[in-house]
């Protein structure tokens, strides 16, 4: 995994009290929706969850992923 994006996924989870789902993520580490890059952070974000850093719910038809407290 590349620690970079590790790091800014972390730090834009943190700012989003409400969380963010995988597109929100990919949006703002990318600038724009890639489809290529959602099993990617999907990935990332599972990885974070098996670490204990990040929780997921699912709202609105999405997973909302939050830094866990």
């Amino acid at each position: 995994m590349n620690k970079g994006i590790k790091k800014r996924v972390l730090r834009y989870l943190r700012r989003r009290k409400t969380g963010a789902t995988v597109r929100e993520v990919i949006e703002h580490i990318y600038g724009k929706y890639e489809h290529s890059k959602y099993s990617y952070i999907y990935l990332l974000l599972s990885y974070l969850q098996a670490k204990g850093l990040v929780e997921r719910a699912f709202e609105g038809g999405a997973y909302r992923w939050k830094v866990k407290e």
